[in-house]
């Protein structure tokens, strides 16, 4: 009746569920929060981190729902970045955030991502795996189909724990201590003289650090590179975006310039990572649950660690005209021009 619904009359799945619609039916739109909490220029860095942290607690409550009825896959990786932003906020924002509540906000957001990565990751590996499955020989998909059954039970064992913990009462804590910052006065007299830094000075300061150390990090990397060195690039890239997006409203269009350069970049970078991710997978499950397979079944795992070690190969190759064509003058320019517009 949904699809039917959905195809034949155009409707759209609501983004609320039941429980907030009615709570927001009872009390008015304001009563879960917006996600439209703008940083403006003249803020301070105080103000700016609780903007920033109660647009990022929005978007993370938004996708809760989702995420505990398994219906769309897509809710599960949104409240993860999600997560993962708040994180980074907290982080670059430090100075404006009093430092117990930081440290104590950060140490339970881990836990989260940790709750929501186990399950995420095995996502990604089943839906790489449905990839191979599909475009395999015949007689692969038999030995293939006993390692979906494996990914798929720790998926349901991950998700078991995940739902375990989204019902718990630290759950419900953190939530209560990211909305109480973020709804919070800021404060007028800070010990730290930082946060009553203006967050356009601050962000020019911090875009400015993170581009040095990104191209830094990308010269110093050679022609075929290592795991390890692409890592460590793809989480300087990200750090990168997650500031620039911070700092959408003030960055303008220079801003969304350089983001998409960086896109580009971590389109490769992320490849990379998920292909080599994928054959350890593999390698793990052939050391552990996969240890009294038959020959057969080890040749098409083996086939496909070489198919995803091919992959690897080819984004490695590739990885040198990539980081040239991310490093060319435009990709600077657009980097002056948001250090112009701060």
């Amino acid at each position: 009746l949904a699809r039917a619904l959905r195809h034949g009359c155009g409707l759209l799945p609501p983004t609320q569920s039941k429980f907030g619609r009615g709570l927001t039916l009872l009390y008015g739109p304001g009563i879960l929060g917006s996600g439209d909490h703008r940083v403006l220029a003249y803020d301070t860095m105080q103000v700016a981190a609780r903007r920033i942290v109660a647009r990022q607690l929005h978007r993370l409550r938004l996708h809760d729902p989702g995420v505990r009825t398994g219906e769309d896959p897509e809710a599960l990786h949104d409240m993860r970045v999600a997560t993962r932003r708040l994180l980074a906020a907290l982080r670059i924002f430090a100075a404006g955030i009093p430092p117990r509540l930081q440290t104590r906000m950060t140490q339970e957001l881990h836990w989260l991502g940790g709750l929501l990565g186990g399950v995420r990751d095995l996502d990604v590996q089943l839906a790489e795996l449905d990839r191979f499955i599909a475009a395999a020989p015949a007689g692969f998909r038999p030995a293939l189909g006993v390692l979906r059954a494996h990914l798929d039970s720790e998926r349901r064992r991950h998700r078991t724990d995940m739902l375990g913990g989204l019902d718990t009462a630290r759950y419900s804590r953190l939530l209560i201590q990211l909305e109480r910052f973020a709804y919070s006065r800021a404060a007028k007299r800070p010990r730290n003289a930082t946060a009553q830094e203006p967050i356009a000075t601050a962000g020019h300061r911090t875009i400015k650090q993170a581009f040095r150390r990104l191209s830094k990090r990308g010269e110093e990397i050679e022609a075929m590179p290592r795991p390890a060195d692409l890592h460590a690039l793809r989480i300087r890239a990200k750090r990168l975006r997650y500031l620039l997006e911070f700092l959408q409203e003030i960055t303008g269009k220079a801003g969304r310039r350089l983001v998409k350069r960086l896109t580009e970049l971590q389109d490769l970078l992320g490849s990379f990572h998920d292909a080599v991710v994928a054959a350890e997978f593999v390698r793990t499950y052939v050391e552990s649950a996969g240890v009294q397979l038959p020959p057969a079944s080890m040749v098409a795992l083996g086939a496909l660690v070489a198919s995803e070690l091919r992959l690897a190969e080819q984004n490695s190759a590739d990885f040198e005209h990539t980081w040239r064509r991310f490093a060319r003058q435009r990709t600077l320019n657009a980097c002056h021009a948001v250090l112009r517009t701060l």
